[in-house]
């Protein structure tokens, strides 16, 4: 990685990501977008005890 910003506006994130090459970015954007994946909601949710 070359380099990162990021920023926080209120309850918003931000960030860009340089590379230094397109393989890495390719390798990375996976990585990333799974990382950010919205949490799946239980079908099934456990009752309050």
């Amino acid at each position: 990685m070359d380099f990162l910003v990021a920023q926080v506006v209120g309850r918003k994130y931000s960030a860009a990501f340089g590379f230094e090459s397109d393989a890495d970015a390719t390798k990375c954007a996976a990585i990333i977008r799974k990382a950010t994946a919205p949490k799946k909601k239980d079908k099934n949710p456990k009752p309050a005890l």
